[in-house]
């Protein structure tokens, strides 16, 4: 990705093993596959409980949540745009969606007599558009650097067998 000259160069590698971004990656991964099986499978006991640990985990997900995005795009606001940075700042754009639509459900699910079919709709509809932004912005870059890696590599064993690169 190619970068403004002012910005600095980031330690991809580092970040990607952050414990916050373990922690938001690992957090939306159980909210986007409990939201799932709470819409795709049948209503009963156990997916009541996914509908409470589902909630439980995505009011403790707000918080790192916004630290981690907020932090995330200071680091990478000035990227020139590409199609990975699009992807990232869509998904970010409904991921902030899927979270509002989600407290004003748990609001409405605490102290009102049932939820919006509205707001419902929105957190579903923001879901589907999460997994379909996030999931590409993540792939893109991981086979960016995979790619960059293993050209780096090349380079490195040509000089090691006396070949310019």
């Amino acid at each position: 990705m190619m970068k403004n000259a002012n910005t600095t160069r980031i330690n991809r590698s580092k970040e990607w093993r952050s414990k916050l971004v373990i922690a938001v990656t690992g957090i939306l991964l159980f909210e986007t596959l409990t939201g799932l099986s709470i819409y795709f499978l049948p209503f009963s006991i156990p997916n009541q409980m996914m509908v409470l640990l589902h909630t439980v985990f995505g009011l403790l997900f707000v918080a790192p949540f916004v630290w981690y995005q907020i932090r995330h795009w200071l680091l990478y606001r000035r990227y020139t745009m590409t199609h990975t940075v699009l992807t990232g700042y869509l998904g970010m754009g409904v991921a902030v969606i899927c979270v509002i639509s989600g407290l004003v459900l748990t609001w409405q699910s605490f102290f009102g007599y049932r939820i919006s079919y509205a707001w419902d709709l929105v957190h579903l509809l923001s879901t589907f558009a999460v997994i379909g932004f996030t999931v590409p912005h993540i792939l893109l870059i991981v086979w960016r650097d995979r790619k960059s890696r293993a050209r780096e590599e090349k380079a490195v064993s040509d000089l090691g067998e006396g070949r310019s690169p």
